[in-house]
């Protein structure tokens, strides 16, 4: 073969060659490549949470338990929980080598500090190119609610001639009193007194204020404080009172009856009646609730009413 057509033939051969190598190259960077951010998914079963808006309702000391579940296209590289004041609740780095997925599971309390108020913790899954994905959750904390004072099993005893018996209570330290403990006292007892009780002959079983209390039953003018507490039978059924947790609910309940006629005596009792009753303003006006749970006898020597009495608490 003559020299001129081996030196042609080489020529060809390293031109295919070249883009045979060429061809190679291109393929190999028109390969797939990884673009798709980690997929994110943040869920929960805890009560009060709406899967809907990613919002957590709860009250004080309720508890938000959020599952963390991330799939990285390719490595999976940081998952961080951060509070909306920049805190960092939690951050987890992969495990191992070329780990593309991560699950786990992280609780929130909600803080008395946060009541009323809403914030947001940001859940971030971070691959190593990296990209970021992240989801947001929104923790309402309701109004922190005052507890109410409940006293259970008062018995009022009906008045006697000696005075001793314990006619009259006090929502101040739910003691119940005699006449002679208020009066045969130097000290102020009489301001304590809310109300006390009363069998009558056409009222029968009967609860009255100091101001309203018969005077022929017990006259109460040496009283330097006689407390004008307002009280009215409800329409609510007795179950209503086992209800009444918090002041939020006093105020719930005190709003289903029309207190604008209440005076200072509810008579003829029963068993099951619930009053509803509001304290001087001297007590901060402060409302509350009795429930009837017994009445025994008459005006005997034994013979009582027993309540219970739920009132505003402290706030």
């Amino acid at each position: 073969m003559p020299e001129y057509q081996i030196k042609e033939m080489k020529k060809t051969l390293v031109y295919s060659l070249g883009l045979l190598l060429l061809s190679s190259v291109v393929f190999q960077s028109c390969g797939p490549t990884e673009t798709a951010e980690p997929v994110l998914v943040v869920t929960s079963f805890s009560d009060g949470w709406d899967a809907g808006s990613q919002t957590f309702t709860g009250d004080i000391g309720d508890s938000l338990e959020i599952e963390v579940s991330i799939d990285a296209e390719g490595i999976f590289n940081t998952a961080r929980i951060s509070h909306s004041d920049g805190t960092t609740l939690q951050e987890d780095a992969r495990t191992e080598d070329g780990q593309t997925t991560y699950k786990s599971t992280f609780l929130y309390v909600l803080k008395e500090a946060e009541a009323g108020q809403t914030i947001t913790l940001k859940v971030e899954a971070i691959d190593d190119e990296p990209r970021t994905v992240t989801e947001t959750v929104t923790i309402i904390t309701a109004e922190k609610k005052t507890p109410v004072t409940k006293y259970t099993a008062k018995l009022l005893y009906s008045p006697l001639e000696n005075l001793e018996s314990k006619t009259f209570f006090s929502t101040d330290d739910g003691a119940t009193y005699s006449r002679n403990d208020v009066e045969k006292t130097a000290d102020p007892v009489s301001p304590k007194i809310d109300f006390g009780y009363y069998y009558g002959n056409s009222d029968m079983a009967s609860i009255a204020s100091p101001a309203a209390y018969p005077t022929a039953i017990y006259d109460l003018s040496s009283w330097g404080t006689k407390n004008d507490t307002k009280m009215k039978l409800t329409e609510m059924p007795a179950s209503h009172f086992e209800d009444i947790e918090n002041n939020e609910d006093i105020t719930e309940h005190w709003a289903m009856t029309d207190m604008s006629d209440a005076d200072g005596d509810v008579i003829n009792l029963a068993v099951d009646n619930l009053v509803a009753f509001e304290l001087v303003s001297d007590k901060g006006s402060k409302k509350g609730f009795f429930l009837v749970k017994s009445i025994v006898g008459t005006f005997g020597t034994d013979d009582y009413i027993e309540i219970e009495v739920v009132v505003e608490g402290e706030e």
